[in-house]
């Protein structure tokens, strides 16, 4: 899983801690994941659950007409990319049984159709999970990286012997 630095819209105007964000699409689901490096918030959908949702949401794609589920998938990873007619907002529900953050994705679409707007319900997840998938994968990194140090420096010893 990598991670990288969720960069929000210019207009959003958040005063937020830098944040990292991680998803992972697959042909029929979607899992995101995002860190303040203290806690982590998720949300993983399956087909099933995005279909529901977008009707809930009257989303201006359907993602159960045929083919539209990739294009739906596409374009929700455009937005949360940054790409170009695309915006991203976070807000904090402030539900006092389960607080949790809105990640609020906008893609325009061709041909004068309304914007596709999909909000991410970002759920507190276990310290294990920001354990599993961020400290330990770092920390592996990091070792790795300072094997090669260590071996790039016994080369430049044995150039300079020689």
């Amino acid at each position: 899983m990598s991670w990288k630095p969720l960069q929000f819209s210019a207009y959003a105007g958040t005063h937020l801690p830098p944040l990292l964000i991680s998803e992972t699409f697959a042909l029929d689901s979607y899992s995101i994941h995002l860190t303040d490096l203290t806690h982590i918030w998720s949300e993983s959908l399956a087909k099933r659950a995005i279909i529901r949702r977008s009707r809930e949401e009257n989303t201006s794609i359907d993602p159960s007409d045929g083919d539209q589920f990739k294009i739906f998938l596409d374009k929700l990873k455009l937005g949360l990319g940054g790409g170009k007619d695309t915006t991203l907002a976070l807000t904090i529900s402030t539900d006092a049984d389960r607080p949790s953050l809105i990640l609020n994705i906008t893609t325009n679409l061709p041909g004068g159709l309304a914007p596709l707007q999909w909000p991410v319900r970002l759920a507190a997840a276990p310290q294990s999970l920001l354990a599993s998938q961020l400290t330990l994968p770092l920390l592996r990194t990091q070792h790795v990286r300072m094997q090669e140090i260590a071996a790039l420096a016994e080369v430049l010893r044995e150039k300079d012997h020689v």
